[in-house]
């Protein structure tokens, strides 16, 4: 996690980026002290489970599961919070009460900057003193959300819907996609993986496009900040995606490159004997063939381009800390790239006929009524 912080991730204070005072706290040596049990899905290498106990302070006797990731940036640095019992706190009764972490994290990120900004007042939130570091208002936060109680009513709609209800400017600072909370990646800070955010059809989901070119270097590293190659990268990695899912393959095996393109076809071959399954060129094509059906669903909804887009925040301001000091992130630029790289129409965003014709979709182009 203090990896990723140092590589111009995980967000803070609301995606405003700045520097993150006991950042330290995050460290691996330090969470792996609170692990009292490790554990992973049957068969599976990545052995990703890890159970934390605290012994000490107001949040003593909670044994659960780790807070990952996303959670321990959702209810840490971007609510700059560093306090990481009470994040354990907080992702159990995230899971306890049935609420993502990730959303959840998110909406109370944007209702700590709207009190911030006085746009919402202290008896709008029931009372509640929303100021960055103090982690109880959010572990009341996320009783409201649940129980749909007084402001809890508002930010169970998710960022989009309750910046709407709320007014008076606070859209601007609802960090969505599509109506998805955007997750612990900056875009600015990777431009591929952003517009992959962008441009994917649920919104910014931490499970698709995950660029390991751009924040893990691997196959091979790539310059996060450049534009350039962005949209056929960014094409490349989702139509991965989708493959490896629709393979049955867990997101962090395929990205971790534990299971690399060869071996998977001679899983699916071996499996089912399926001839095609042995060509790799055929896998890449089922990808690309998923991830246009679901363009298609999108289009047919009146989704465009106007749609593949991100937060003013991340398209104007420049991030004010290392390592991607003075990015922001040229959203038209690449998505011309993107969809030329997709053989899609750049000014509409919709797929091209020949475009689905190719990938034995015309039935899709039809019902779409592309010329």
């Amino acid at each position: 996690m203090y990896l990723f912080y140092t590589l111009g991730h995980f967000p803070t204070y609301n995606f405003r980026q700045l520097e993150l005072e006991n950042v330290d706290r995050f460290k691996p040596e330090i969470i792996a002290s609170y692990v009292v049990k490790y554990g992973g899905c049957y068969g599976c290498a990545m052995r990703c489970w890890q159970f934390l106990k605290t012994s000490k302070g107001p949040y003593a006797g909670i044994v659960w599961d780790k807070p990952e990731y996303e959670t321990q940036w959702a209810f840490g640095g971007n609510l700059g919070v560093t306090n990481l019992e009470a994040i354990m706190q907080a992702n159990m009764l995230c899971d306890r009460y049935g609420l993502d972490t990730i959303s959840t994290g998110v909406v109370i990120s944007m209702a700590y900057e709207l009190y911030d900004k006085g746009i919402l007042s202290k008896s709008e939130l029931d009372g509640l003193e929303l100021r960055w570091g103090d982690p109880e208002p959010v572990l009341e936060l996320i009783r409201k959300i649940a129980l749909r109680e007084g402001i809890g009513n508002i930010l169970a709609e998710g960022t989009r819907r309750a910046a709407e209800i709320i007014g008076r400017g606070a859209e601007k600072f609802a960090m969505h996609v599509k109506g998805l909370e955007i997750p612990a990646y900056d875009p600015r800070a990777a431009k591929a993986h952003g517009l992959n955010f962008a441009t994917s059809p649920i919104g910014a989901s931490h499970m698709m496009g995950w660029n390991y070119y751009e924040i893990m270097g691997v196959p091979k590293k790539v310059d996060p900040f450049t534009t350039e190659g962005k949209g056929e990268l960014t094409k490349l990695i989702q139509d991965e995606t989708a493959m490896y899912e629709a393979a049955g393959f867990c997101q962090f095996v395929f990205s971790n490159g534990m299971v690399p393109l060869p071996l998977l076809a001679k899983l699916l071959y071996s499996a089912t004997g399926i001839e095609e399954f042995r060509n790799i060129s055929y896998l890449q094509l089922v990808g690309e063939r998923v991830f246009n059906l679901e363009r298609a669903f999108n289009v047919r909804e009146g989704l465009g381009r106007e749609h593949d887009t991100l937060p003013e925040r991340i398209l104007k301001d420049p991030v004010p800390r290392p390592p991607a000091k003075g990015q922001i992130f040229e959203l038209d630029k690449m998505l011309d790239d993107y969809y030329r790289a997709r053989g899609w129409d750049v000014k509409t965003g919709k797929p091209s006929r020949k475009k689905l014709e190719e990938l034995g979709l015309k039935y899709v182009a039809d019902e779409l009524r592309l010329e």
